[in-house]
């Protein structure tokens, strides 16, 4: 019997050493994971300033429309109770305009338009769609 036990507890160390080296793997997918969530209201900031001009190479100003309508997106489909995600909404058909994407542009103002048929912005996004 004492036999057994010491056999079981030689095997039980063996596993124990054979596994130590994965409890020390780190993946960057992890780091990742553990980025703390924006709030809307830091999202909505992060996507104005995506939308800035800043300059490229010495004389061109480029601004990160892709990024932003994506920032923008994100407040959208996390926060869709949010006022941020009203404003966000408006923010991408205006991003989509000012990139000289009509249709696109259009599409989501006039989505706006059908969702939210009383907020006070309807107006503009009616003027805005008309103008694509």
């Amino acid at each position: 019997m004492r036999r057994r036990m010491h056999t079981a507890g030689a095997a039980i160390c063996a596993l124990g050493f054979a596994t130590l080296p994965l409890a020390g793997c780190h993946h960057a997918d992890s780091d990742k994971k553990m980025e703390r969530l924006l709030t809307a209201d830091e999202l909505y900031k992060r996507g104005l300033e995506q939308l800035k001009p800043h300059r490229a190479f010495l004389f061109w100003h480029v601004v990160d429309t892709e990024d932003a309508i994506a920032t923008f997106q994100q407040i959208v489909d996390n926060f869709p109770e949010s006022d941020y995600a009203l404003q966000a909404q408006l923010r991408i058909a205006k991003a989509y305009f000012d990139d000289e994407r009509y249709e696109a542009a259009e599409v989501r103002y006039k989505e706006f338009i059908e969702t939210h048929p009383t907020h006070g912005t309807v107006p503009e996004a009616m003027y805005q769609a008309g103008l694509c």
